[in-house]
């Protein structure tokens, strides 16, 4: 894992495979032949063999579902999402990584805390919000979050419809959803660019009811970070936009 995230796929591969070898003489084993099947979908990944990231990854799903392995089902919709994102495939690939966040937050951490990885996935982010608009990918994120994990499987394995991976454009009429109006508003000021504490200095109250109104955004919206939240807030039109319209 460390070689593929550092740039050096073709090491990865070749510890991964020699590990590999050393498992033959257990033929029932998988939990450790899984591991290295899943690193040698990342370094397929990185050394841009897509196709066959793709198809391994696919491969190693439904024994890591069978076995009730939720990191190795993490990581490897997770990287299934890196590989949608380099194929173009964006919503496809923002559906994969809000259900592998949901998978990593069951298992209480993400990506084993391993800063290159988070670095990639951040990358992977910041594609996909810039392709999709920060709206329609906070939106198809947060679908992908809601998937059961027989749904998501599925769905990270080609078998389900496309169609089956894209939210409709708006949720219960809002993109901000099931939020309260106290919520809304303190997604407003999210989106204004306020901290926690500038939110609860602003509408007075503590700053740990402030923390509280965030984090039940967050888990609302199932996002992760304040960008998605404000990516999903109504901001009104500039003056010259609103102009052109009344023209």
């Amino acid at each position: 894992m460390f070689h593929a995230a550092h740039g050096s796929p073709t090491q990865a591969l070749r510890d991964a495979e020699e590990c590999l070898r050393e498992l033959e003489h257990l033929p029932r084993e998988r939990w450790a032949r899984n591991y290295m099947t899943i690193t040698q979908v990342l370094a397929l990944w990185a050394d841009g063999k897509l196709a066959e990231s793709r198809d391994l990854g696919r491969g190693v799903l439904p024994s890591a579902l069978d076995q009730g392995e939720t990191m190795s089902l993490a990581a490897t919709v997770e990287f299934l999402s890196w590989v949608a994102c380099a194929e173009q495939d964006h919503e496809h690939a923002a559906t994969l990584l809000g259900g592998s966040t949901a998978l990593w937050r069951q298992v209480g951490t993400t990506l084993w805390g391993v800063r290159a990885l988070s670095n990639l996935h951040t990358e992977t982010e910041n594609t996909l919000m810039l392709s999709l608009g920060a709206e329609r990918f906070t939106q198809v994120y947060a679908h992908g979050t809601k998937l059961e994990v027989s749904e998501l499987i599925d769905i990270a394995c080609g078998h389900e419809q496309r169609t089956a991976s894209s939210p409709p454009d708006e949720v219960n009429g809002s993109a901000l959803g099931p939020l309260t109006p106290r919520e809304r508003e303190v997604a407003d000021l999210i989106a204004e660019g306020l901290t926690n504490r500038q939110i609860a200095e602003r509408l007075v109250i503590s700053k740990r009811t402030a923390d509280t109104h965030v984090e039940h955004i967050l888990t609302k919206l199932g996002v992760a970070s304040r960008v998605q939240v404000a990516g999903l807030v109504d901001r009104p039109k500039p003056v010259e936009d609103r102009a052109a319209l009344d023209a």
